[in-house]
C-alpha cells in the first residue's frame, strides 16, 4: 500500500497481512473482561475469493467462509476485503491459501476459536474444500468455558510447586512453543496478576 495525492493506493500483488486492522469486542469496550465475550461468535462469508493456481497460473473461485469466537479484537471488514484482495495475483493451493488465511487473522486477533473455510469450485469435475482450524490454548470450544486443568499437562516442564496461603502456583517454561501461543499466555497471566485467587485455586505462573 502507498500514498498519492493524499489517497491510499493498493497493490494486489500478493496477501499483505499488515492491512488487516482489528477494533475492540463491543463487550471488552463496555467494561468487560476475559470471559465476557463467550457467547458471541462471529460469522463472515465472501463469495469473491479468487487466487491463481501455482502451477497452471489459472485463476481459482472461492467462497471462503470464516467463523470466530473473539476475545478482545475483532476485525474491520474493510481491511478484511483488501486483504483478500492481495489473493487475486496470488499463486497458492487451496489448502495453502486457507492455512495462510487462518495464521494471519490468529496473529491480530489471537482469538478464542477461529475456522477459516474455503469452497473452491471444482477443478477436473472434484471440488476441495480445506478446512483450518485454531483454538485458543485457554479456551475449551466444545464446553465454551476456560480451561485451566490443561496448563500442567501441555506446558509444564518441570520445576518446584509452590504453596502459598493454601493457593498453589505451578512453574511454567515456554520454551518452544509457538509463539502466538505463548504471548496469548503470557498476555491471560498478567490479567490474572492483578485478580486475588481463591484458597485451594491452582495458578500458574511463566519462569
Amino acid at each position: 500500500m502507498s500514498a498519492k495525492n493524499n489517497k491510499d493506493t493498493y497493490k494486489f500483488s500478493a496477501p499483505d497481512p499488515k492491512l488487516l486492522e482489528t477494533f475492540p469486542t463491543p463487550a471488552f469496550a463496555h467494561g468487560g473482561g476475559l470471559g465476557t465475550c463467550n457467547n458471541l461468535m462471529i460469522e463472515i462469508e465472501t463469495k469473491e475469493f479468487t487466487s491463481l493456481c501455482p502451477l497452471t497460473k489459472q485463476p481459482d473461485f472461492a467462497t471462503i467462509k470464516i467463523r470466530y469466537r473473539p476475545d478482545g479484537r475483532c476485525i474491520e471488514s474493510k481491511s478484511l476485503k483488501l486483504y483478500f484482495l492481495g489473493y487475486r495475483n496470488h499463486g497458492e493451493f487451496h489448502e495453502g491459501c486457507v492455512q495462510r488465511i487462518l495464521g494471519d487473522l490468529v496473529r491480530v486477533l489471537a482469538p478464542l476459536w477461529l475456522e477459516v473455510k474455503g469452497e473452491f469450485t471444482p477443478r477436473g469435475g472434484i471440488p476441495f474444500w480445506p478446512t483450518a482450524v485454531w483454538e485458543n490454548p485457554l479456551w475449551n470450544e466444545k464446553d465454551q468455558v476456560y480451561r485451566t486443568y490443561t496448563f500442567e499437562k501441555r506446558f509444564r516442564r518441570g520445576g518446584k510447586v509452590e504453596q502459598r496461603s493454601g493457593v498453589r502456583i505451578m512453574p511454567l517454561d515456554f520454551g518452544g512453543l509457538n509463539p502466538v501461543v505463548a504471548k496469548i499466555i503470557r498476555e491471560h497471566e498478567q490479567k490474572e496478576k492483578t485478580r486475588k485467587p481463591k484458597k485451594g485455586e491452582v495458578i500458574f505462573r511463566s519462569k
